[in-house]
């Protein structure tokens, strides 16, 4: 008897130690809310410490005037390059003399958000109003307009008070744009696409460029150790492949700095993952546009009054002299930068003109 007490208690003590060991490894042995690492941020990432010459935020202040004739300018005011920006084209403001009215036969054409230039042609993504996800795209035969005289100084308000039924013009039916910051051509497969829904759920879609409609959409998967927020632009190199970027304001990563994610869309798939490098000082406080010049094979990172280029084959191992960067006056808000045969344009706001870059290669 006194032989199975004791090993009955033999068996309870060690049940006991049992317990109490799981209870030391889970409530102990686990990673310290301080210390440990959040699963969205890159645990090992190589820096590069480049030039702060980041332009801070500040107020939109139009420069232009309802019958402006001649060209407006943006100059370089520091920076490790130089490039200047020259008005090419006022774009027009309303589609009819209802100008408060946003439906198939009268629309706002004040809040531009994104250009892509491909050919003779600049298709320009348009929502009603900031904050809106709604909206349409506008495609601008340049050819057609130059042929008008619409880029020639002295003759330059007429365009942006014409009729917009013109045959330069094409205007698209109103769909769910997004924030309307991404629309981009991929040179590789000749498809358009643009960020429907970024955050935590992204969704692209595809862009009909002739029927100037929405085509079919595709999730998007970010791949990574926990959930990462895809961003509101969008570009495409000369191989197919896709980027986008974002400026850190909290985690592990300085406050300010960029990260650059890459990865592929296609018809039925689309996923991205984060290049671990991250560049100290961005820009500018927020991205506003992606560009791509297969002419040089460079990045053009935007935001307002700022812009950063960035070779394409060097991402993952810049050095702080890869990393080039302009800063603007005036007060413009910078919408979109796109490129074709190595010649830029750039998209301001208040209000909307198409401006030619002077240097493309700063």
């Amino acid at each position: 008897m006194r032989d199975l007490v004791r090993k009955f208690s033999i068996v309870i003590c060690l049940v006991v130690i049992g317990f109490a060991a799981v209870f030391y490894i889970l409530e102990f042995m686990r990673p310290s809310p301080k210390t440990a690492q959040s699963p969205q941020k890159p645990q090992h990432y190589q820096m590069v410490n480049n030039q702060d010459y980041s332009r801070g935020d500040y107020q939109y202040i139009p420069v232009y005037k309802q019958g402006d004739n001649f060209p407006n300018a943006l100059h370089t005011i520091r920076g490790n390059g130089h490039s200047d920006f020259i008005t090419q084209y006022f774009l027009p403001t309303y589609t009819s003399r209802y100008s408060r009215m946003n439906d198939e036969n009268h629309r706002l054409m004040r809040n531009p958000q994104s250009v892509v230039l491909h050919g003779q042609y600049a298709y320009v993504m348009y929502t009603f109003y900031g904050g809106s996800n709604t909206g349409f795209v506008v495609r601008y035969d340049l050819k057609k307009l130059q042929q008008l005289g619409f880029n020639l100084p002295g003759y330059m308000s007429k365009f942006r008070h014409s009729k917009t039924q013109l045959d330069g013009i094409k205007i698209g039916p109103i769909f769910k744009t997004g924030h309307g910051q991404s629309l981009a051509y991929n040179p590789k497969n000749k498809q358009m696409w643009f960020v429907k829904q970024n955050g935590f759920k992204p969704v692209v879609q595809r862009f009909d460029m002739d029927t100037l409609k929405p085509m079919q959409e595709v999730k998007v998967k970010i791949n990574s150790s926990g959930p990462v927020p895809m961003g509101m632009v969008l570009a495409f190199d000369k191989r197919g492949n896709a980027y986008f970027y974002s400026i850190t304001h909290h985690g592990i990563a300085p406050r300010g700095s960029v990260k650059i994610y890459w990865g592929q869309i296609s018809d039925k798939d689309a996923q991205f993952k984060l290049i671990p490098q991250v560049i100290r000082h961005a820009p500018g406080i927020v991205p506003q546009s992606l560009a791509y010049n297969a002419q040089n094979n460079n990045l053009y990172l935007v935001s307002n009054g700022g812009i950063m280029r960035l070779p394409v084959s060097k991402l993952g191992h810049l050095k702080k002299s890869d990393v080039r960067a302009i800063i603007t006056d005036g007060h413009r808000e910078f919408e979109g930068l796109s490129f074709e045969d190595g010649k830029g344009m750039l998209l301001v706001n208040r209000g909307p003109e198409l401006m030619r870059m002077t240097n493309p290669n700063f």
